[in-house]
């Protein structure tokens, strides 16, 4: 199974800077084109400017007032058929607690490698298309 990117594009929101920097070349060397926001805010401003997106990578805790599922719930309106991979340093309960529903998103566990995050995009990829009867 080849689990490259394509010509697939890739926000990245995550807030710490060095875990920032090391998704954004594992995605590269994957494969992705990819553009990098610090919080929600920032995302939201990459969307809004009419920047080709993919898939949307987000942490579930960020800075500033907006969770990333507050973010994707807000995306989500906009572009119902965005494909989302959540990542996280908290286990299963706490992210319910955040309204991360597992059946319906992929969640990715930090710590991880580029062979763990590769993997969990063709989870996300493949998941979607279940949802949409593909």
């Amino acid at each position: 199974m080849n689990l490259t990117g394509g010509a697939q594009s890739v926000l990245l929101v995550e807030d710490d800077e060095a875990l920032r920097k090391l998704a954004q070349r594992h995605l590269a060397k994957l494969g992705y084109d990819v553009v990098a926001a610090a919080d929600g805010s920032a995302a939201l401003e990459i969307f809004d400017s009419g920047t080709d997106v993919d898939l949307l990578m987000t942490d579930v805790v960020l800075p500033g007032g907006m969770t990333g599922i507050d973010l994707v719930n807000r995306i989500e309106k906009k572009f119902p058929l965005i494909h989302t991979l959540f990542v996280s340093g908290y286990g299963k309960e706490a992210l319910a607690d955040f309204g991360v529903e597992h059946e319906r998103y992929v969640v990715l566990a930090k710590p991880y490698n580029r062979n763990e995050l590769a993997l969990a995009i063709w989870n996300v990829i493949d998941k979607a298309d279940l949802h949409r009867g593909a």
